[in-house]
C-alpha cells in the first residue's frame, strides 16, 4: 500500500512540474512496463505513441513543440515518410493528435550491435500544441549524475508480463531505481554498459520496461534522465532481472545539436 500510494503522489508531483513548464513554454511560444498501473495523458502528457504509417512501434518524449526524442534502434532502419507520432492520448491506437515526423537525427555513433548511444530526436511536421494533455518534459543536462537507489519513473505501451503476445494498449508507468553498472553486467554477459548506459530496475518486485517500451523516458525529479534502451526480452520484469537506459546526461550535447537543425 506504501509503495502504490508513494508511486501516485510522485505522478501528481510529476503532474503538476510538467504543466508548469507547460504554462511556460505557452508564453514563450503562444519500459514496455512490466508490473506498473494504467496511467493517462494528463498524468504524463509528455509521452507519445511512436507509429510505423498506423502500427504502434515505439514509445517517446515531447521535448519542443516540433522535437521528440526516442531511442535510435526504433528509428535507424526507417525513412521519416514512415513515421507519425500520436501525442495527447494514453490508447497508443486512439486518440490525442497523430502528427508526422519531417526528420529523423539518429546519433552519428549509434551502434546496433550493442546499443551504444541509442538516442534518436526526431523532428515533426508540423508543431504540436500544448495543453493539459500535450506538453514537454525537461531535459537533464550534463551536471546531473544519480547514485545507485535513486528512484525513477518509466513509462510505455510495452509487454506487461513475460510471455504476453501483444504490447499493452493503455499508457503503463512504474517507479523504479538506478542500480549499480556491475548488476546489469553481470546479468547481460557477454556485453557490458558504457558510459552512454544506465542499469535500472525494482529488481526485488520484478518492476522494470519490457519489450515494446523502447525509446520510453526515464524520469527523476521531474527530469528526463534517460530513455528505454535495452534488456533481456524473455526476462523482463521477472525478480532480479535489470534493464538498461541511455544515460542522457552523457548524450546531452548530441540532443542540444540536433534540434538546431
Amino acid at each position: 500500500m506504501k509503495l502504490k500510494f508513494c508511486f501516485w503522489m510522485y505522478l501528481l508531483m510529476m503532474s503538476c512540474q510538467v504543466l508548469k513548464v507547460n504554462s511556460t513554454e505557452k508564453k514563450k511560444f503562444k519500459l514496455r512496463i512490466s508490473g506498473g498501473q494504467a496511467v493517462n495523458s494528463i498524468q504524463l502528457p509528455y509521452v507519445v505513441a511512436l507509429l510505423s504509417h498506423t502500427r504502434y512501434i515505439c514509445t517517446g518524449s515531447v521535448i519542443t513543440p516540433s522535437h521528440v526524442i526516442t531511442a535510435a534502434h526504433c528509428t535507424y532502419t526507417r525513412q521519416a515518410s514512415e513515421l507519425f507520432i500520436r501525442a495527447g492520448s494514453s490508447l497508443r491506437k486512439s486518440g490525442g493528435v497523430v502528427v508526422a515526423v519531417s526528420l529523423i537525427i539518429n546519433h552519428p555513433s549509434f551502434n546496433s550491435k550493442n546499443m551504444d548511444y541509442d538516442v534518436s530526436v526526431l523532428k515533426l511536421l508540423q508543431p504540436l500544441t500544448y495543453s493539459q494533455f500535450i506538453a514537454p518534459i525537461p531535459l537533464a543536462n550534463q551536471s546531473h549524475s544519480w547514485s545507485p537507489g535513486t528512484p525513477a519513473l518509466v513509462s510505455g505501451w510495452g509487454f506487461t508480463k513475460v510471455g504476453q503476445t501483444e504490447d499493452s494498449r493503455e499508457l503503463q508507468a512504474t517507479m523504479i531505481e538506478l542500480k549499480n553498472a556491475k548488476i546489469c553486467d553481470e546479468e547481460f554477459v557477454p556485453y557490458t554498459l558504457t558510459p552512454r548506459m544506465l542499469c535500472g530496475g525494482l529488481l526485488e518486485q520484478g518492476k522494470n520496461s519490457c519489450k515494446g517500451d523502447s525509446g520510453g523516458p526515464l524520469i527523476i525529479n521531474g527530469l528526463l534522465a534517460g530513455i528505454v534502451s535495452w534488456g533481456a526480452e524473455t526476462k523482463c520484469g521477472l525478480l532480479g532481472v535489470p534493464a538498461v537506459y541511455s544515460n542522457l546526461p552523457v548524450l546531452r550535447p548530441f540532443v542540444d545539436i540536433a534540434l538546431k537543425i
